[in-house]
């Protein structure tokens, strides 16, 4: 009996001095007579039940104990992952400004480039009109 109760507990457990007395409490009869023998299997069926009751009663409080700490664990991770997830869509929210603002330059630089080539070509075109002005006055 006293292996079937040590199996439920956990190795901090078995350590505890004040879950395993050094005595152990047997009733005996208060007469001496030793034909009863009946008795003795009573008490000692009684010592039984006693055990067992106690035994499941630890087993459910391990059980209740170990559910609560279960669920505290998820919560704790629930929470975690949410910061994580903050944390993380931050990070990408401020790689894309990032983007758009190496975008926005770029597409800035363009423009410029693209205006001087307006330039450029406004006026080539313009020298290419004059000439043809110029020789169609000749002509």
């Amino acid at each position: 009996m006293i292996t079937e109760r040590e199996e439920i507990f956990t190795t901090a457990e078995l350590n505890k001095t004040d879950l395993f007395p050094n005595y152990i409490v047997v009733r005996r009869q208060i007469n001496n007579e030793t034909n009863d023998a009946g008795e003795w299997q009573g008490f000692i069926r009684d010592l039984k039940q006693t055990i067992r009751k106690t035994v499941s009663k630890s087993k459910s409080e391990v059980i209740s104990t170990h559910q609560s700490e279960l669920s505290n664990l998820k919560k704790l991770i629930d929470g975690f992952q949410k910061e994580d997830f903050v944390q993380l869509k931050h990070e990408i929210k401020q790689e894309i400004e990032q983007k758009v603002q190496t975008i926005r330059g770029d597409m800035d630089g363009l423009k410029v480039e693209i205006k001087g080539d307006m330039d450029f070509l406004k006026t080539s075109i313009s020298q290419i009109l004059q000439k043809l002005n110029n020789q169609s006055a000749d002509i």
